[in-house]
């Protein structure tokens, strides 16, 4: 015989860990999609450059890749950090 779940038990308490869930993983992404982030050109531009610098020796073309990409988010981050705060300053204040 089976029993069926009382009405006010798992499934509400189901249905409120997936609402959370739901929120905190669109609160993710639109998190992640105002992060700036350096096109595929940029990076190449810039791990060439530090390939460059290296003497253009063969062999670390994936530390190149990887320390380009790191500069420019850093760069970029700071940068929308910096417009961010000027953009604050900008607004009046509401006292």
């Amino acid at each position: 015989m089976r029993t069926r779940p009382s009405p006010s038990g798992g499934v509400g308490r189901t249905r409120e860990r997936l609402r959370r869930a739901t929120a905190e993983r669109a609160s993710q992404i639109v998190a992640s999609a105002a992060l700036p982030t350096p096109t595929h050109d940029q990076i190449a531009i810039r791990a060439y450059e530090i390939f460059l610098g290296r003497g253009a020796a063969d062999g670390d073309d994936i530390q190149d890749w990887l320390s380009a990409e790191q500069e420019l988010l850093i760069q970029m981050m700071a940068f929308a950090e910096k417009a961010d705060a000027t953009s604050d300053a900008d607004q009046p204040s509401r006292s």
